[in-house]
């Protein structure tokens, strides 16, 4: 059945073929230990595929039907690097460089392993901020126990990149889809960005507005990669951290929130409640403004309730007891509501609960609110006490 897999459906992710596993493709710490052993043996991707010794990762088989339906599956990246290399009779890194990163000038991307002087490692005097390659941290303090892991499934997670060369190569296929003579022919570029399935497109996942991709590699990276698809707005956000993506969803909202970008649509992988940082220089809406809002609000179907109470004009979110928490103005882009309803504000708390309060107005005039908690990622309607 394999024989009916397209090259299409490996991109987008309807091959059939299933998950590369639990951690994806977790890669090889092949740093030497104090013996000067290498820590761990180095499978080549055929055999990484077929998990045979050493791999780290059980066989990729077929599990459905050739494109029947969306499942991610780096595996089906994998196999697409095995033809490309089988095609073009070449190593997919040397094809990379000279089809792709030197044509556009992406001097800082490669599939090279980083050798241990290439490391920027802050730990180690002397070393702070000059290597090329950025170790893996556990935390912003903490660094893992390898300063990075080698990826033999290079198309899927042996990329070593920077924002900087992803917007270059965002901006090249975004200019390919409108002229003929760019970095893509022109068909070629709108039918990478056409979707497939499921918000996924060749490569790319989409929306109607934005299409973008994230990236996650153990131990110790997480980044994001968002662009328009009716604008020049892109941003890529990347960290060192395997907490990161703590950081680059609460990053990019405040980034539309201060470029005064339109909310964008979410990915298929992206959480639907971010509560956002707090713009603490933002001035609140008056107390007369906010007044419709004030006093107790239950949660629909518990009996937990929060009081949106005012003190010398500033809003205050209280419950029982428990000492309250300021609001402030949510860095984040303001979207819209359903059934006409009218959104006024949205106020989070700095420093303590990781708490959204939407404060909206329906189409008759009446007072609605949402509640968003970051720690649960659930988005609840209150009811007025």
């Amino acid at each position: 059945m394999a024989r009916f897999i397209t090259i299409s459906q490996l991109l987008s992710h309807t091959s059939g073929l299933e998950t590369s596993g639990s951690q994806g493709f977790p890669g090889y710490d092949v740093s030497k230990n104090a013996s000067g052993h290498y820590r761990a043996a180095l499978p080549d991707l055929a055999e990484a595929l077929e998990g045979q010794w050493p791999s780290n990762t059980l066989p990729i088989r077929l599990k459905d039907w050739p494109g029947h339906v969306f499942n991610y599956s780096g595996g089906g990246i994998g196999v697409l690097q095995l033809i490309i290399e089988a095609v073009m009779d070449a190593p997919f890194a040397e094809l990379m460089d000279e089809h792709v990163f030197e044509p556009l000038g992406m001097k800082r991307s490669m599939y090279v392993i980083p050798e241990e002087d290439g490391l920027n490692d802050s730990t180690r005097e002397g070393k702070q901020g000059s290597g090329n390659y950025a170790r893996a941290y556990y935390n912003g303090y903490t660094s893992c126990e390898a300063a990075h892991r080698v990826n033999p499934e290079q198309s899927a997670a042996g990329l070593w990149t920077t924002p900087s060369d992803l917007l270059t190569l965002v901006s090249a296929i975004k200019s390919s889809l409108h002229t003929n003579t760019g970095f893509l022919p022109k068909t070629l570029a709108a039918s990478m960005l056409e979707e497939v399935q499921s918000g996924m497109a060749h490569a790319w996942f989409i929306t109607p507005d934005h299409f973008g991709h994230g990236g996650s590699n153990m131990p110790g990276w997480k980044c994001n990669l968002l662009a328009s698809l009716t604008n020049k707005r892109a941003l890529a956000v990347m960290t060192n951290s395997a907490e990161g993506a703590k950081v680059f969803w609460k990053v990019q909202a405040a980034l539309f929130y201060l470029l005064g970008w339109e909310k964008a649509s979410n990915f298929w992988y992206e959480r639907n409640c971010v509560v956002p940082f707090a713009d603490v220089l933002a001035v609140t809406p008056y107390e007369t403004i906010l007044a419709p809002w004030s006093g107790g609000w239950k949660e629909q179907d518990r009996e937990w309730i929060v009081e949106l109470v005012f003190e010398s004009c500033v809003p205050w979110l209280k419950v029982g007891q428990m000492p309250k928490q300021r609001l402030w103005i949510a860095a984040h882009a303001k979207g819209e509501y359903q059934d006409g309803a009218k959104i006024v504000v949205d106020l989070v708390c700095k420093g303590g609960v990781e708490v959204l309060i939407r404060l909206v107005e329906d189409k008759g005039g009446k007072p609605m609110m949402e509640m968003w908690n970051g720690n649960t990622g659930s988005v609840v309607m209150m009811e007025k006490v």
